[in-house]
């Protein structure tokens, strides 16, 4: 399970999104071309998200799926990196301390390929969507995974991809 925690430090305010391993959290009803940019909005499980994938931002509580929308549409977050935490399945939840800090690497090299420059250049700021104790301990979820998000500094629209923008 995830949630938007809305925790902001050092210029990286980190988000966990409520999902339980349900249909909701791994379903993709967008739809997508053969590079799988989505051409069409629909509802994306957080599970299934994709980098370069482009969403509003969901409201606050246990979110499953994020309203996904084509990245040439007006939208607030851009998928930028996903990766995973070290842990097999047997090991302890690290504590929200330690995934916070493992959520900073989203704004290093993560950040600098993607957007193509620094992110202390960027007028972007980073928000990664962590697991929580609930999911990282679900036997059947483990989740590891933190998907590095970001938008603009101001929070106005974006209305193109952020990638290799140099913003």
């Amino acid at each position: 399970m995830r949630t938007w925690l809305k925790a902001l430090g050092a210029a990286v305010l980190v988000l966990a999104l409520a999902a339980s391993c349900s249909d909701e959290s791994t379903q993709d009803n967008s739809t997508r071309n053969e590079e799988g940019d989505i051409t069409e909005g629909g509802d994306v499980g957080v599970f299934a998200l994709e980098v370069g994938d482009c969403f509003d931002q969901p409201p606050s509580g246990d979110v499953t799926e994020v309203a996904a929308i084509p990245c040439t549409e007006s939208h607030d977050l851009e998928v930028i990196a996903k990766f995973d935490m070290e842990g097999d399945g047997d090991a302890p939840y690290p504590g929200d301390a330690a995934v916070q800090e493992a959520s900073r690497d989203c704004i290093g090299d993560l950040f600098t390929d993607y957007v193509g420059v620094a992110f202390n250049e960027s007028r972007f700021e980073v928000f990664p969507i962590t697991p929580n104790q609930a999911g990282w301990e679900d036997d059947n979820l483990q989740d590891r995974e933190i998907i590095c998000t970001a938008r603009t500094g101001d929070g106005t629209p974006l209305t193109a991809s952020i990638e290799g923008s140099a913003e």
